[in-house]
């Protein structure tokens, strides 16, 4: 049998927040998850779209986060013009 329906409103409020909490960990996770990506396209890395493809191939497993975030981080040697 149905109550009164003021439990129904009780879940809706509980749901929402717990929503929104759900969301902006997915989006956190998503953001940490493509850090390497991010710091290769501020830095102008013109391996770029290499450091991107390992993070999102690899990027799952530790090793492969690590390996994008140190190439991404790296410092290109300056080309010489002789």
């Amino acid at each position: 049998m149905r109550d009164n329906g003021v439990d129904s409103g009780m879940e809706f409020t509980r749901a929402v927040p717990t929503a929104l909490f759900v969301a902006l960990c997915i989006l956190g996770s998503v953001g940490i998850y493509f850090i390497p990506a991010f710091i290769a396209k501020a830095n102008r890395k013109a391996n770029f779209q290499a450091i991107l493809v390992l993070n999102i191939a690899l990027g799952w497993t530790l090793i492969g986060w690590v390996v994008a975030a140190v190439w991404a981080c790296t410092v290109e040697p300056e080309k010489s013009n002789h």
